[in-house]
């Protein structure tokens, strides 16, 4: 393949199915749901490594982990989350420079709406959520930490923009599946004498439910 220079400006200026040929080239296998940030760090590790990129594309080797600085917007509009455990769940967004534009023009406010399943069926389907709200006063660093309704197994979250006479949905994360602890976890206290079968009681059972009991279960309640 011929050598192409390519500089860190020219890969965020690309469209994503331009960033998913120009991995195919190099041999990156792209996932259906990979985020574009990710993949835009993946090319330049992999033309850094190669040879083909720019000196400006390089991260300085003066700058520690904790410096290194990624560009504030990639011209898309797009929501992902992360779940950091069945309670709560990471949210990040971004706004394309039209869509900004667009906010702006109309007065809209920007919200989270946090749409809760019981089944995937029902997401699949596009039936409305058994329960959904809407989180207001969103972060200005387009970052947000979101506590769930446990009661639902599976969550949507939604980028809306709204006014007085108009409203729609930005953009959607895909969905997240809450996964399910043990029974007694939700319902035993410490001290308590649970009959569990000596091979549990050595993995340390006890000092894992006060844990739960205390930083966790009785966090939410």
């Amino acid at each position: 393949m011929e050598k192409m220079i390519v500089d860190r400006g020219h890969i965020e200026s690309l469209s994503f199915s331009d960033l998913v040929t120009l991995a195919d080239e190099y041999g990156i296998d792209v996932p259906e749901d990979l985020d574009r940030q990710f993949l835009i760090a993946e090319l330049i590790e992999v033309l850094s490594e190669s040879g083909n990129a720019d000196d400006d594309m390089l991260i300085s080797a003066s700058l520690s982990e904790d410096e290194v600085v990624l560009p504030k917007n990639y011209n898309e509009t797009q929501i992902s989350a992360v779940l950091e455990n069945p309670a709560w769940v990471f949210v990040f967004w971004n706004l394309s420079d039209a869509d900004k534009q667009m906010v702006k023009k109309r007065a809209c406010t920007l919200s989270l709406r946090i749409c809760s399943y019981e089944t995937r069926s029902q997401v699949e389907g596009g039936e409305k959520p058994s329960a959904a709200y809407e989180i207001k006063n969103l972060s200005s660093s387009q970052e947000q930490h979101v506590l769930l309704n446990t009661e639902c197994r599976y969550v949507t979250i939604e980028l809306v923009y709204s006014n007085a006479s108009t409203g729609s949905v930005l953009a959607c994360t895909p969905v997240l599946e809450i996964p399910e602890g043990a029974e007694y976890l939700n319902t035993v206290r410490p001290g308590q004498n649970h009959n569990f079968s000596e091979i549990i009681m050595l993995s340390g059972m006890n000092d894992i439910l006060t844990d739960q009991y205390e930083n966790h279960r009785q966090s939410f309640s």
